[in-house]
């Protein structure tokens, strides 16, 4: 009994130091995603990253081989934040949401309510596109809409659409512009009308 105790509290206390690990490893993605949207990629380096994060130079360099492996971890951080952004949207349509009203909804929100977010994204997204180890991040990442919507899309539009939205995005994080719902709506009824 004593034995388990002794072995519960051990594991106890890795468990602990393992998510201590974790959580500073999440700071510093998080400290430089943050520098991206101050600064831009190019600003990234391992020191304004531990200084973002408020954390030793060398924590960046224990939790990363090289900026290469930051930049992919930023990276993935980044489209799991489009990711989750249609995840909410497919749970929408799953309970009957109509098509149309959500994904503009969305584009508004994004664009006008998050638009620092959206820059921030689009700034590592192209980033990425320009180094070929971290390519097939980018890649991924242009196929979120596609793989989420697509089940919900009347096959014409499965390509067009996404299409679009990025468009939309892309005009958005470059101009500054913002996307009202109506405007977006306005937008993608045509895809939608029978022909």
């Amino acid at each position: 009994m004593a034995a388990e105790q002794g072995r519960a509290r051990k594991g106890g206390r890795a468990q602990v130091a393992a998510e201590g690990q974790n959580g500073r490893k999440a700071e510093i993605i998080e400290a430089g995603y943050r520098v991206v949207q101050k600064s831009g990629h190019k600003s990234l380096t391992f020191r304004s990253i531990a200084d973002e994060a408020k954390v030793p130079l060398g924590s960046t360099t224990y939790y990363f081989t090289d900026k290469t492996d930051l930049l992919r971890a930023i990276l993935l951080y980044g489209k799991e934040r489009t990711e989750a952004r249609y995840d909410r949207i497919v749970r929408a349509l799953r309970n009957g949401a109509p098509v149309l009203d959500t994904v503009a909804e969305m584009v508004e929100a994004v664009t006008l309510h998050d638009h620092s977010g959206l820059v921030r994204d689009y700034e590592l997204f192209l980033s990425g596109f320009d180094d070929e180890a971290l390519s097939d991040v980018c890649r991924d990442w242009t196929l979120i809409s596609r793989r989420a919507l697509s089940p919900f899309l009347p096959e014409a539009v499965r390509d067009t659409l996404p299409i679009l939205l990025e468009g939309i995005f892309l005009v958005s994080a470059k101009t500054g512009r913002a996307f009202p719902a109506d405007e977006v709506r306005a937008l993608m009824a045509p895809l939608f009308r029978p022909t």
